[in-house]
């Protein structure tokens, strides 16, 4: 079984013990995005309103901060008013919205970062690309591909016999152990 199998899975089984139990409880989520001026964010609250659709025991509420700090930290807090049951954000920026972010946490309240995370650790569970692995990727291909090309040409005008390939890994290995000054 997979993990999306798995997931749906668990689902299915709290909808089936909340009926079993007579229990009609609605579970609240808190859908706070820092902006809905990108299309991917606009995807992602189609597709939670269309699985959420699928569970009528879900009742996301939606908040677009517009890319304003204060706004966002306005609803975070509004949603911790409301007690609901589980809050998704995609923080506009780490530092200001770490505070509200935290009240959230530590007043019991499920927390899930998307995209981007807070200063600290008070949430629940980050779901985004780690940016340092990213980074590393992207160094590897610019010294792996797009210098080397550099120093094959170089090598080339010079009519040197040193192999291109020695060359490069010689410099990504000083590349390493001495900073790029400017």
């Amino acid at each position: 079984m997979d993990k999306q199998e798995g997931q749906s899975s668990v689902a299915e089984e709290s909808k089936k013990e909340a009926e079993q139990s007579g229990d009609k409880k609605q579970f609240v989520i808190g859908m706070s995005q820092c902006n809905l001026g990108e299309p991917w964010r606009v995807a992602m609250n189609d597709q939670i309103k269309m699985a959420a659709e699928k569970h009528p025991e879900f009742k996301v509420i939606y908040a677009d901060a517009a890319q304003d700090n204060s706004k966002q930290i306005a609803d975070i807090q509004n949603f911790i008013q409301q007690k609901v049951d589980l809050i998704i954000t995609s923080p506009n920026e780490a530092t200001p919205l770490t505070n509200v972010v935290k009240e959230a946490y530590e007043a019991g309240i499920p927390v899930i970062l998307l995209d981007r995370k807070i200063d600290g650790d008070t949430y629940t569970q980050f779901i985004g690309a780690d940016n340092v692995d990213m980074g590393k990727v992207a160094g590897e291909y610019v010294a792996n591909t797009l210098l080397k090309r550099r120093w094959k040409k170089y090598v080339k005008s010079r009519d040197s016999k040193v192999h291109p390939e020695e060359l490069t890994e010689t410099m990504v290995l000083e590349r390493e152990l001495r900073p790029i000054r400017r």
